[in-house]
């Protein structure tokens, strides 16, 4: 079987997910990540993975960053709305979760049936952070 990857959308994914991972950090620490610590987090096999995905952030406006301080990401208005949009949208899918495995939903049904809900549409993150 072909599986056939949206590049697109997969990019935008990893977008949310390293946000939502630097405001984890930021809420659990006071401080920002690393970029060390985010690579990690983020499981990537090299540091250097995560820079552009943090620059990303940053050229959308989800994050800032003061230039040579380590610690100093933080999460900006915009970027905290899309990661509550997205911890919302988790919170809804739930109780689905749980009825599919009350009807004996296999893992790879209940992974595609999330995935399907959850994959953030093409430029999901630049039309929440313009909407903050």
């Amino acid at each position: 079987m072909v599986k056939v990857v949206d590049h697109e959308q997969h990019a935008e994914a990893r977008l949310v997910r390293l946000l939502r991972v630097v405001r984890d950090h930021i809420n659990e620490f006071g401080v920002g990540p690393t970029t060390a610590e985010s690579a990690a987090m983020m499981r990537f096999r090299n540091v250097s993975a995560a820079q552009p995905l943090l620059e990303r952030l940053e050229q959308k406006g989800l994050i800032e960053r003061a230039p040579g301080n380590w610690r100093s990401t933080r999460i900006t208005q915009a970027g905290d709305k899309v990661a509550n949009r997205v911890e919302h949208c988790e919170r809804e899918m739930a109780p689905m979760v749980s009825h599919l495995r009350e009807i004996g939903a296999s893992t790879a049904e209940i992974i595609a049936a999330v995935q399907s809900i959850t994959r953030p549409p093409p430029r999901f993150v630049e039309r929440a952070a313009n909407d903050a």
